[in-house]
This record gives C-alpha cells, structure tokens and sequence, in this order.
C-alpha cells in the first residue's frame, strides 16, 4: 500500500521534470497527499491480482536483496539495479514515466512498477528497514493528481490499446475534498488507476483518455517505440 510519504516522493520529481510546481492549494503537497489517502482504499496489493509484470516482484525482490548486499552504498546500488532492470541510471522521473496532462491545474501521469518499487526502496533505506519490504506494485497506475480547485474533474480514466478498451484491474479515483489557501473548497476527483503490465507492453499504439465531469477529454497516444523505454 502506498503511503503519503511515498506517493509524494514518487510524484514530485516528476512535476518538477514535467516544469510543473505547486499552485493554489493549501498545502502545496495537497493533492500528492489526498491521492494517496484515496489509494489506501484500492486493492493493489490483492492476492486476488494476479501481476503480469516482468521482471515479476518475486525476482525484482531478490535482484534487489542481492545487489543491496554488494553496494550497501544508495547511490551505488540504485547504479547497479538500475543496470539489471535495463534501465538507464542517468533516467530522470520524466524519462522514468508518461505524461498525460501536466499544468497548473492537473496532472495526469503513468507511472511503472520500477521506478514505484525503486522509490519505496530508497524509502526503505532511509527508515533503515529490510529492502525486501519495499512493495512491488501488481501493474501500471494512472495517477490523477489536481493542483487547483478549478482544475477539470476526472471522473473516469480509458486506456485503449490499438482501439481496444483495457479493464483496469483495481481504482482509487474517487471525489475529495481540495482546499485552497483562501478556504474555499471544492470535491474533486483524485487517484490511482491500477493496470495489467501488459496493457502498456511494447508492440502496439496505447491512448489514455482523461475524461472530465464537463469539458473536453485529455487524450494522449503512446507509440510502441515509446512504451519500450519504460519500465
């Protein structure tokens, strides 16, 4: 289960690749924060979820506990791990995720089950606790995340993979309640979509759709050639 702590460590190097910062609510972390207090609710970590994902959590853990015991170092062992999954040490959070819509007013991003797993590892480390209680998320989320109370409402995430609509496997996109620094309030959608592994695998044009309350729908096509540099 994703944590505050984690959810904002995970989303704000992104924001702050994507040139995005911290707008009208109150605190700036706001909605990081109430994104993760909807993922509490989500059934990610369900036995009942049967992940696609490679490489699996099972061998990203041991890969993970035995690099850890070569480079005790953090930086050394990210290098290392890095290497192994395939993934390029250099790989900002940008380069590490999907951008959907990212403004004033929402973000809307793709985010993959290493760099997730890798951010609870860092976490991990830094609360000096066992690598090998970093969660490894079951699949690919769909992050809503609003900065403004006047951002558009998501109320529903499509993911279409060559026209065809992917079921999610679990979501925590519900209303809540956004603040701003005058007091004002607005219930707004924020959350995660969870997705099989497979749904963002290489070898066919994926769109996600972010689709508003009222207005037009954020909509973004992914070639394969793109999908083939995430992990």
């Amino acid at each position: 289960m994703m944590t505050n702590t984690v959810f904002g460590l995970i989303l704000a190097p992104v924001l702050l690749s994507a040139g995005a910062s911290a707008q009208t609510a109150k605190p700036a972390t706001v909605p990081a924060k109430r994104a993760a207090t909807a993922a509490r609710g989500r059934t990610t970590t369900s036995p009942a979820i049967k992940s696609d994902c490679s490489p699996s959590a099972a061998e990203l853990r041991a890969l993970a506990s035995e690099l850890y015991a070569k480079n005790p170092d953090t930086t050394e062992f990210l290098r290392a791990l890095d290497n192994a999954v395939g993934v390029a040490p250099s790989a900002t959070a940008f380069d590490r995720s999907l951008m959907v819509s990212s403004n004033d007013e929402l973000t809307v991003l793709v985010l993959f089950p290493y760099y997730m797993f890798r951010t609870n590892l860092t976490e991990a480390i830094r609360k000096k606790e066992s690598v090998g209680s970093a969660e490894v998320p079951p699949g690919v989320n769909v992050v809503v995340s609003p900065s403004q109370i006047d951002a558009p409402d998501i109320i529903k995430i499509v993911v279409e993979r060559d026209g065809k609509t992917i079921t999610p496997l679990a979501t925590s996109l519900a209303p809540h309640e956004l603040v701003t620094r005058m007091g004002a309030k607005r219930l707004i959608h924020a959350g995660e979509v969870l997705y099989q592994c497979s749904a963002f695998a290489p070898g066919a044009n994926v769109t996600v759709t972010a689709i508003p309350d009222t207005g037009a729908n954020l909509v973004k096509v992914f070639s394969s050639n793109t999908l083939n540099k995430k992990r």
